[in-house]
């Protein structure tokens, strides 16, 4: 085992890495029964805070046991855990053993500290044998989506194991073979408490205590204490082998994208767009998918483009379809090495919504993020616009700013300053080839990319680009 010493002079021993897989979350899914779609349905999770499926918290908790328990053969009876970040379906993650605080550390590639495990009260017993069966119960595979404001404090529920714990040893191969299998199967349970019952759809765990206690108690789940001004709830679990405090935020619900009929349903006054050829970047999602139904609603042919969501992108399709209007889905990666020939309709407006990640919070270099949102909002919207320029002559821009750049936030310098070199590049192009170009600083917007925990204001995406829809039709 190699130590090595981090910033803060902590002694680390590095116990291994893991990736965990689509399959590995399957698995836990079938042992714990949590099958809580963040964990395993790509584009539901795309729609989520995290933005990307990520591992289920009590499955990287019991990986970390396993492995500490090949390294140093004895098992903690407490454990305190905070969870800091996701953990992303296939990403590399290493754990490390913190010798002075008796912490086990999940870190990213970027040595930023995922799940924080603090262990206590070593136990010397064998606990391979000594356990309480767990009661069990018939399985269920749907997540019951709780509303805050119908739970109380003092509420009780019961917990039952329903998950299939013939794959223990599949998923747990070494730990299966040191702790009783009852105890595993406990500390499983927890992940189907938050996950499918309480919150249940819309859940998020932010921190978890269990010790194995072996008290045979009922397995039963009380409401500690609720903030439903955070849409946060405090658990207490009480059962067999394991008691726990599971500290939970209700996730804001995925935003539902308003359909071409409830957009005519608002009887809003929209430009005639009959004889137009409009070309939507990033139309598969958010206020690219807004834009594209509005677009067509108002008469327009559309074409969009998504770069992943291609079943975003199909529906929103098959929704303006559904209007009797016209739209064409094109795969399509913003990249400097991207060339255009599938964009060989004759264009008439553009509309540039392409984006990455503005909140990083996986250790990037700030030259890597600079880079990368200057490939996105500059270089590539040039060349995309000096090419439809050449092929469709185009004469109408859109090109979405930010309000950020005359409300600096120090985590979004990077973003600020590819989005002025991105205005600089909307002014060199309609001075040197005479087109028209919109550039407003935009402020917040809901969309799902845009969806935060605890709700605040935001403009409506219709309301938004509605007048902007309007100023482009105009002469």
């Amino acid at each position: 085992m190699s130590k090595v010493r981090n910033l803060d002079n902590t002694n680390l021993i590095n116990l291994g890495y893991r990736i965990f897989t689509h399959q590995d979350q399957f698995n836990f899914a079938e042992f714990s029964n949590d099958f809580n779609p963040i964990h395993l349905d790509k584009k539901y999770a795309r729609k989520t805070l995290p933005g990307t499926a990520i591992v289920h918290g009590l499955h990287a908790v019991l990986w970390s046991i396993e492995l500490f328990l090949t390294k140093f053969r004895y098992i903690h009876l407490e454990y305190k855990v905070h969870f800091h970040r996701y953990i992303k379906e296939d990403s590399k993650v290493n754990l490390y053993w913190d010798t002075k605080n008796n912490k086990l550390i999940i870190k990213n590639l970027y040595d930023l500290n995922l799940i924080t495990i603090l262990c206590f009260n070593k136990s010397n017993n064998d606990l391979n044998k000594k356990a309480y069966k767990i009661i069990n119960a018939p399985g269920i595979q749907l997540p019951e989506e709780v509303n805050i404001q119908k739970i109380n404090t003092g509420e009780t529920f019961l917990a039952l194991y329903n998950g299939n714990e013939d794959i223990i040893k599949k998923v747990f191969p070494i730990l299966s073979e040191k702790l009783n299998h009852e105890i595993i199967k406990e500390i499983a349970l927890l992940s189907f408490i938050v996950g499918m019952k309480i919150p249940g759809l819309n859940s998020l765990l932010v921190s978890v205590n269990f010790s194995i206690s072996l008290t045979d108690q009922d397995q039963t789940l009380l409401i500690k204490s609720i903030n439903k001004d955070f849409n946060f709830i405090t658990t207490e679990y009480q059962g067999k082998n394991v008691t726990s405090t599971l500290e939970t935020f209700f996730r804001p619900k995925p935003i539902k994208p308003m359909s071409c009929k409830e957009i005519f349903n608002l009887k809003i006054i929209l430009p005639n767009l009959k004889n137009q050829s409009v070309l939507v970047v990033g139309g598969s999602r958010g206020l690219g998918a807004i834009t594209s139904k509005l677009l067509a609603c108002a008469g327009a042919k559309v074409t969009l483009s998504y770069k992943y969501g291609q079943q975003e992108a199909m529906d929103v399709a098959e929704d303006i379809i559904s209007i009797g209007k016209s739209c064409k889905v094109v795969q399509h990666t913003v990249s400097v090495s991207q060339t255009y020939e599938k964009f060989n309709d004759k264009y008439d407006q553009l509309y540039y919504f392409p984006t990455n990640k503005i909140f990083y919070d996986d250790g990037i270099s700030n030259n890597e993020r600079y880079n990368s949102f200057h490939e996105i909002y500059v270089d590539c919207f040039k060349n995309l616009v000096e090419n439809l320029i050449k092929k469709s002559k185009i004469k109408k821009i859109f090109y979405p700013s930010t309000i950020a750049i005359d409300k600096p936030i120090d985590s979004l310098k990077d973003y600020i300053k590819a989005k002025k070199e991105g205005e600089r590049i909307c002014r060199l192009l309609k001075k040197k080839f005479m087109i028209k170009v919109l550039c407003p600083r935009l402020g917040r917007i809901l969309t799902d990319q845009t969806n935060t925990m605890v709700p605040v204001n935001s403009d409506h995406p219709v309301d938004t680009m509605l007048v902007f829809i309007k100023l482009m039709s105009s002469n």
